[in-house]
């Protein structure tokens, strides 16, 4: 079942769809975000983790003086980690992981192993790493 990505629901109606974004802007969620919480941060968080690479500061464990110009550049790669880790688990739960295979008859689909495995080391990492520098998260 895939899952929206989006903060407009199709087939809601445009009622619901402007309650859902009198909400947002009013309690900063929707009902419909609440529904699925997981795809919801799936959609959101990567571009906000992603806004604070290149040039907002780091925290200091992550500073490298050393590096002109990029001294936050081992920052940069956390939060690209964490980033991917959320598309990861969006991947997973649209089961991007499937491929398609010809069988005699016709085509069938079946789980590409390698794929899934991928998505899930990244899963893994962006996740712990979103867990051990969740205080680290500002600019």
């Amino acid at each position: 079942m895939k899952k929206n990505t989006s903060l407009w629901q199709p087939g809601c109606g445009i009622f619901k769809n402007l309650k859902w974004y009198w909400q947002r802007a009013i309690r900063g969620w929707s009902d419909a975000d609440a529904w699925s919480i997981d795809s919801y941060l799936d959609y959101l968080l990567p571009p906000l983790i992603r806004s604070l690479k290149n040039g907002h500061g780091c925290p200091g464990e992550f500073y490298d003086k050393t590096k002109e110009n990029n001294e936050c550049w081992r920052w940069d790669e956390v939060l690209e980690s964490m980033a991917q880790g959320f598309e990861a688990s969006e991947a997973i739960s649209n089961m991007k992981y499937y491929k398609t295979v010809e069988v005699e008859g016709g085509i069938t689909r079946e789980i590409d192993e390698v794929a899934l495995n991928n998505l899930t080391d990244k899963y893994n990492k962006g996740m712990d790493l979103f867990r051990q520098h969740y205080l680290g998260l500002w600019d």
